[in-house]
């Protein structure tokens, strides 16, 4: 992981960067936390590990800004004042967890892992959600292609049927009536043969 570590006293920033080191992540350290801000606002950082009781602004302070800037940092608070900060002190801040001084090693690394747990089950649920909206837009890309489809489909076929009925509309009026034609035809037989009562001479 990228770790930021950050408290006014330089041997326990040297402390916890050695340890973090030893287990494998990428540290960068600050006695300052306006120093450490103006690195978060161009760097991006997976853990941030704060003591509480620094200048202004102090660790609580320095963890909500930093989540302002990077609103799924996890961070974890630390103190050597038990009796003045409580857990949910932390939690308000922003932070996800809160170490206690003087800490074991084993402790630390064991805050760090679990701070590491969280990223990945959060990176996770991420790459679900995407898969999820990615597969959701081809769906209803699909469906929209196939509404299109049927709705041109559907012109095409009434277009059709229209055509079909004023063709036959135009052969109707073009043919004259069955009953007129015999009529006609009856007519002109009649002419061709002559009155039928005249009389013989």
């Amino acid at each position: 992981m990228q770790i930021v570590i950050v408290d006014d006293e330089p041997s326990m920033v040297n402390l916890l960067a050695s340890i973090c080191k030893n287990a494998g992540h990428d540290v960068v350290t600050f006695t300052s936390s306006n120093a450490a801000l103006n690195h978060l606002a161009f760097h991006r950082t997976d853990l941030l590990i704060a003591d509480i009781v620094m200048p202004p602004p102090d660790g609580l302070s320095l963890i909500s800004r930093a989540r302002a800037i990077q609103s799924d940092l996890l961070a974890i608070a630390m103190t050597g004042h038990s009796g003045r900060y409580r857990v949910n002190d932390a939690l308000a801040a922003g932070a996800s967890d809160l170490l206690f001084k003087p800490f074991r090693v084993d402790e630390l690394k064991a805050r760090i892992m679990l701070a590491e747990e969280r990223r990945q089950a959060v990176e996770h649920l991420q790459e679900q959600r995407d898969t999820l909206h990615r597969m959701s837009a081809e769906m209803i890309k699909g469906l929209r292609e196939e509404l299109v489809e049927a709705r041109r489909d559907a012109g095409n076929a009434v277009h059709a049927a229209m055509t079909a009925a004023a063709m036959a509309g135009s052969a109707k009026k073009a043919a004259p009536p069955v009953a007129a034609a015999r009529e006609a035809e009856a007519a002109a037989e009649d002419a061709a043969d002559g009155p039928a009562d005249a009389p013989v001479k």
